[in-house]
């Protein structure tokens, strides 16, 4: 059963997706001024913490779900991990820090280190950056790279695993520049560049930042 939103709404229900579900935070991004989403604990307006899901008797059930930062921090007391960094693509929002220790595990493992790989780092941001600018969440292909990326943010990912990305942004009707363009005529971005990225997408024609 896939877990959707409001599923996460009260320690019970929490306490059973932790004990039936495999978890781990992938990813953190800002959502865009005036904008909501509807996440799993209910409506978003500043920013989500993206979880991954594995059912741990039948590994076909799996997926991803969206929440808040106070539903987040009671997911990650639960499972002895920390905040993902936080990915801010709009100059208007304030200031917030990066990495946030899950509250009450000063010991909590970390999927995201300060020492990322570059390419790891790149590959992070260029993801989210889509995602926030399609206004959805990383599914399939993106999530999976954002899942190995969060295991071993210090180990490069795999090539064939940055080409994944750059298959999804070719399938697009729209170009990631493009998505970006659009996006800074209503709002205030910060700039935005992908070099390591670049260099992999420019042996396939893909238009990046």
């Amino acid at each position: 059963m896939p877990i959707e939103k409001n599923d996460c709404i009260g320690d019970q229900k929490k306490d059973s997706i932790v004990k039936k579900f495999d978890l781990l935070a992938i990813a953190r991004f800002k959502i865009a001024s005036g904008e909501t989403i509807e996440g799993c604990c209910g409506e978003l307006s500043d920013e989500q913490i993206i979880f991954r899901y594995q059912d741990r008797n039948n590994k076909r059930d799996e997926g991803e779900f969206s929440v808040g930062q106070n539903c987040a921090k009671q997911f990650l007391s639960r499972i002895n991990q920390v905040m993902p960094e936080l990915f801010d693509p709009y100059s208007s929002s304030a200031p917030s820090t990066q990495i946030i220790t899950a509250p009450g595990n000063s010991g909590a493992s970390s999927a995201f280190p300060t020492a990322w790989d570059p390419l790891n780092h790149e590959l992070y941001k260029a993801i989210l950056l889509w995602c926030s600018l399609n206004k959805q969440i990383p599914k399939f292909s993106t999530a999976k790279i954002l899942a190995d990326i969060a295991k071993d943010p210090a180990k490069r990912i795999n090539e064939k695993q940055v080409f994944e990305f750059l298959k999804v942004l070719s399938s697009y009707k729209k170009s990631l520049k493009d998505l970006l363009n659009s996006a800074s005529q209503i709002h205030q971005m910060k700039k935005i560049s992908f070099p390591l990225l670049n260099r992999i997408a420019s042996k396939n024609w893909i238009d990046l930042p």
